[in-house]
């Protein structure tokens, strides 16, 4: 959640919330009094269908998640990045593995490594896959 606030079958989403409703999951009631600015991911065609839904994987339901009420753990992140750096994890997928999370990095870090080792051409091939793991469906 973005801004404003929702309601999606009872459960009130508020700024900077979280939530994962795999397809299928009923989206049986919603609502927002004032307007909700969401980001939104659909991972195959959306469809609108009226009635008892077809299921879903409950596995993959992550229905809320308030980061602001969780610590920032840095002992998930490469020990060599540098001090400050932290993550909150929000949804690991049970069958990929792939892992929602929110980055912190303090203001001014520097590099633990050699950026000049980095070839331009390894940088874009890296966004690339991540960019066609996107289009597959990844997070």
């Amino acid at each position: 959640m973005l801004d404003g606030a929702i309601e999606i079958n009872g459960r009130s989403y508020e700024k900077h919330t979280y939530g994962f409703l795999p397809a299928g999951y009923p989206r049986e009631r919603a609502r927002s009094t004032h307007g909700a600015v969401l980001l939104t991911m659909f991972y195959g065609p959306v469809s609108v269908r009226s009635g008892r839904g077809t299921g879903f994987d409950e596995r993959r339901l992550v229905e809320y998640v308030n980061p602001l009420t969780m610590d920032w753990d840095p002992g998930l992140v490469d020990p060599q990045l540098s001090k400050g750096v932290a993550i909150k994890p929000l949804r690991t997928d049970p069958d990929t593995g792939e892992t929602s999370f929110l980055y912190c990095s303090p203001p001014h870090r520097v590099a633990t490594y050699n950026v000049r080792s980095i070839s331009s051409r390894a940088w874009r091939a890296s966004i690339f896959r991540r960019r066609s793991s996107l289009a597959r469906g990844g997070n």
